[in-house]
């Protein structure tokens, strides 16, 4: 029971602790991006609304343009464009528990869940999951009321959630990246490509059946070193209509009045670890699953140019960032009854989002590795978000992992 608690913590850790310890000389630097005298208030900005079926191609003409501060990828190409943005409102789903054994079906055999105790948990809160964990067979399955589902096999029972082996290589599938390179898991090779071929056809043919209203792609692969062998950290982003949901803003604040810590946003993401080829040996969504509820049409929005020209006039000590991609998301805010210890992820709860331009700037190990340190650290990233409708700054310049260290 003490190591399903721990499981239970490292999930809940990997979730809300999307930022590592940063050494002190990094944020000497990150301070040096940002003049504190240097904040342009949104309202103060003239942005440049345009009609968003023009946004492919005015998008295209902006990342051709040079920015003071600013280099663009020239890996960032606009070749497709959502045909649809909206102001969207979710919520978490409730009673999926009610499918468990359906859904612990995707990862297991009905012989070996039915050599298994499950378990039938309640929390203080009335939220409720299916779930166990056997030592002996070094296994564990879990299915919650508002979609949380997560899972181990054998092979990476004792690695948990935890990502602490060393990171060989990072590829983004996302980014057109060549994904030939091969490695040695621990039954055979395995090239990436087939391997975000597997898990995007998993997610098409499996998964879609229990959470249909979006689409499912592989966004990045890590490579660790484990053991004599290699294994794949996979990271999947999560659609609607073409737009995915921010995979990277987790984070906190205090209510001063209240004394109380809260969730402001949410990150929404699946992770998958490959030992073994062609087979998901551990698996989590997160914080569960939300359900689409309003979907309203923007037709206007700011254009691309004017939100690299605001952040140009905001970030004016920026110096040489390159801008690895940019894109549009929708952000996730919980509504809920922190006061009064209601869970930010229970059943029900009401999420609200915000459609942003999104800008990420990569993070070269050099730049927080301390000497002879080996990096265990996932995806490192910084981010700048734009409200495409109000031009409300959101941004995190500190270190910001995808995948533990």
């Amino acid at each position: 029971m003490k190591k399903m608690i721990l499981i239970f913590a490292l999930i809940l850790t990997f979730a809300v602790n999307g930022c590592a310890a940063v050494p002190d000389e990094v944020k000497k630097d990150i301070k040096n991006y940002h003049g504190e005298n240097n904040n342009i208030d949104p309202k103060n900005f003239k942005f440049t609304y345009i009609n968003t079926s023009d946004l492919k191609d005015s998008s295209q003409k902006a990342i051709e343009k040079n920015y003071k501060q600013f280099n663009i990828s020239q890996n960032i190409e606009f070749t497709s464009f959502p045909e649809e943005i909206n102001q969207m409102e979710f919520k978490y789903t409730d009673n999926f528990e009610e499918n468990y054994i359906d859904i612990l079906k995707m990862f297991f055999t009905q012989e070996e869940l039915n050599s298994q105790e499950i378990n039938l948990n309640s929390s203080k809160s009335g939220s409720k999951s299916y779930s166990f964990f056997n030592e002996n067979n070094r296994v564990y399955g879990c299915v919650s009321d508002n979609g949380f589902v997560s899972m181990l096999k054998s092979d990476a029972f004792d690695i948990s959630f935890s990502y602490n082996d060393p990171n060989i290589k990072i590829y983004h599938a996302d980014r057109n990246e060549d994904l030939s390179d091969t490695y040695q898991l621990k039954n055979g090779s395995c090239s990436v490509k087939d391997a975000v071929d597997y898990i995007n056809n998993w997610f098409e043919t499996n998964y879609k059946k229990i959470a249909p209203d979006y689409d499912y792609r592989v966004k990045t692969v890590i490579v660790r070193k484990h053991e004599n062998y290699h294994l794949f950290e996979i990271h999947t982003e999560i659609f609607y209509r073409d737009i995915p949901l921010d995979n990277l803003s987790m984070e906190a604040e205090t209510d001063e009045e209240n004394l109380k810590m809260h969730m402001i946003y949410t990150s929404n993401n699946v992770t998958i670890q490959m030992l073994n080829v062609n087979q998901i040996d551990s698996f989590t969504n997160g914080t569960g699953i939300l359900q689409p509820v309003k979907a309203e049409k923007i037709e206007e929005c700011i254009s691309l140019e004017s939100a690299l020209k605001f952040c140009e006039t905001t970030f004016t000590d920026f110096r040489n960032i390159t801008i690895s991609d940019i894109g549009i998301k929708y952000t996730t805010s919980p509504d809920y009854d922190y006061i009064n210890n209601q869970e930010p992820y229970a059943p029900g709860i009401s999420v609200a989002s915000r459609p942003v331009w999104e800008f990420i700037i990569d993070v070269s190990p050099s730049e927080f590795l301390r000497e002879g340190e080996i990096n265990t650290y996932g995806e490192v990233r910084k981010y700048i978000y734009i409200d495409i409708l109000t031009g409300e700054l959101h941004y995190n310049l500190d270190v910001v992992l995808q995948g533990m260290g």
